[in-house]
């Protein structure tokens, strides 16, 4: 417990150049209803967490990335000699280098599906391309492949938070995907074609399940205090005002936005090509 929250912590931040590295927190803002049926797959299963004390053994809790990476990570390979603005920023956890969908990935689909969005796959540990515009040379691609696995050292052998994350399935995930408070059904994305992407191990399939994932707007509007009114502190990254951050929902009027948590924590939408932003990870794990 630490400032009324409760964290769990996973993966280490490179802080200077002495390799001091501080682990990673994670905070608690929700739990699983007692009532909630995994087999009716209702969208509405998780709560906000208020309590003063530590859940109960056994309760299935919502944990989202709490430690802000702005500025905190460095690129330490040969590219990091070059202009910070063009190489030295990691993707998606500080002002991200790269937007929620790539420009010439998957044409064939809604631009701001989640199932096959650049963000997804690099949360979920599938390398993504970071550069930071179209100028970046070839001979530098090579270093400038990415993923949060990567990123945020998470040992995936021995890291126990890591080992007891539950998996949320693509067809749940789409349920609770509605870009309101309400929440409600997203229809699932049919894949026309792969833009000549492979498909990793059925990550696209219904069934398959994210052991990380972007909040949508209703889990953003109901899993953080004060949200009322629409904007809430409490769901603000505690940083500079330009940390935004996405969500998974899709904006309905164009297929190209998604909604997004910007400035003390209002909810807004962007253009998935061009909104430079960050990727605030959450998950499930029995407490």
């Amino acid at each position: 417990e630490e400032n009324q929250y409760f964290y769990v912590e996973m993966g280490t931040l490179m802080r200077d150049s002495a390799s001091r590295n501080e682990y990673i927190k994670w905070r608690l803002i929700g739990t699983q209803k007692s009532a909630y049926n995994a087999d009716t797959q209702t969208a509405s299963q998780y709560e906000i967490f208020r309590e003063t004390t530590a859940p109960q053994s056994g309760t299935v809790g919502v944990f989202v990335l709490e430690t802000n990476t702005q500025r905190d990570l460095e690129r330490t390979d040969a590219a990091a000699s070059q202009s910070d603005a063009e190489y030295n920023d990691v993707p998606f956890n500080n002002m991200y280098s790269g937007s929620y969908h790539t420009e010439t990935d998957w044409t064939s689909i809604k631009a701001n599906d989640y199932a096959t969005s650049t963000v997804r796959r690099y949360i979920n540990g599938i390398d993504i391309y970071k550069s930071y515009g179209t100028t970046t040379a070839e001979a530098a691609k090579e270093y400038d492949y990415t993923n949060m696995y990567t990123d945020f050292n998470i040992d995936t052998e021995n890291d126990i938070v890591y080992k007891a994350i539950t998996t949320r399935t693509l067809s749940d995930l789409y349920l609770d995907n509605n870009g309101t408070s309400s929440g409600g059904n997203v229809p699932f994305p049919t894949i026309s074609g792969n833009g000549g992407y492979t498909v990793e191990d059925g990550f696209f399939e219904e069934t398959h399940g994210d052991k990380f994932w972007l909040l949508s707007y209703k889990e953003a509007y109901t899993l953080f205090e004060g949200n009322t009114t629409g904007a809430s502190n409490d769901r603000d990254w505690k940083a500079e005002s330009d940390d935004y951050y996405w969500l998974r929902s899709p904006y309905s009027y164009y297929s190209y936005y998604a909604y997004r948590v910007g400035i003390r924590g209002s909810i807004s939408y962007g253009d998935v090509y061009n909104g430079w932003l960050a990727a605030r990870a959450a998950f499930t794990m029995s407490i």
